[in-house]
């Protein structure tokens, strides 16, 4: 997605659903290069474990196809955690709901507006 925009891929931010041991459904919103510590996202929602949901859940689920999803205006409101170094990014660009479309916006704007948690859940 970053080259086809011509943006950097460090701003390009994507959404993942995953699923709780005990069944709530979180998203989580990183950097698109980064993959998803589900470890750390469990820890983050005070959960034992989590995983991602499948891929033929995630439309029933969010409203979104895959490669669309966005934390903004879910099906459902869920719970979503940001990768902690969101809010010093002047701009990030995350899904608008469709596969191709964006949002750029400050990350600051982000946590604010998918009302998140931060937390460090990117694997290193």
């Amino acid at each position: 997605m970053a080259a086809a925009l011509g943006l950097d891929s460090g701003i390009v931010w994507k959404t993942l659903v995953s699923r709780t041991d005990g069944k709530e459904v979180l998203l989580a919103c990183l950097p698109g290069p980064a993959q998803l510590d589900l470890k750390a996202l469990a820890a983050a929602a005070g959960a034992k474990r989590c995983e991602l949901v499948a891929v033929r859940e995630i439309q029933a689920l969010t409203g979104y196809l895959r490669g669309g999803v966005s934390p903004l205006a879910t099906k459902k409101p869920y719970r979503t955690v940001l990768h902690a170094t969101l809010p010093s990014l002047p701009q990030v660009s995350i899904s608008a709901g469709q596969r191709g479309l964006q949002i750029l916006l400050s990350g600051a704007d982000l946590v604010r507006a998918a009302a998140g948690a931060l937390a460090e859940v990117i694997q290193r």
